[in-house]
């Protein structure tokens, strides 16, 4: 890897992997904290990949892959806003169903079914918390990599007041 601190708030590593089938795979990742309310990350892998798809393999959705430029998004942001208010971000998105089994360094991600992207918004104040959340499901093994189909959960508030008993 290569690091480079590029401003006080900001830095950045670089990433090069080889695979012997698959070639070069470059990666970047940038971590800033621009104001004493902001800080977060982002990574992003690329590859172009050489090795052909297996078209007899079925068991991702019952569609092979198809695609050859292949890539991840992964970011992370906690901002703190006015009035107390706190937000976070974590999103992870792939360019197909297989990039995770076939590239992840982490053994328990390459059987993962859903990758999920979460952001909330928080405040408490003395006895009170409001809590706020937004998430969205990318299902691993929809068909053809189309998520189309793949159930939402909606949107979800949250009030509670410490003390008060539930009826």
């Amino acid at each position: 890897p290569l690091y480079w601190a590029f401003h006080p708030s900001w830095d950045a590593t670089f990433y090069l992997n080889y695979y012997t089938k698959r070639g070069y795979q470059q990666e970047v990742e940038v971590r800033y904290a621009p104001t004493t309310w902001l800080k977060g990350s982002i990574r992003g892998g690329y590859i172009r990949d050489q090795q052909d798809p297996d078209t007899s393999v079925f068991y991702r959705g019952g569609s092979p892959r198809t695609r050859a430029d292949r890539w991840r998004i992964q970011g992370e942001q906690t901002a703190y806003l006015p009035m107390g208010f706190v937000s976070r971000l974590k999103a992870d998105v792939v360019s197909d169903n297989y990039f995770l089994e076939d590239f992840s360094e982490r053994s328990r991600e390459r059987f993962e079914r859903y990758l999920t992207s979460t952001l909330n918004l928080t405040k408490k104040m003395d006895s009170l918390l409001f809590a706020a959340e937004a998430e969205y499901y990318r299902d691993l093994t929809a068909p053809g990599d189309d998520n189309g189909r793949t159930f939402q959960r909606l949107p979800s508030m949250l009030f509670y007041r410490e003390g008060i008993p539930f009826i």
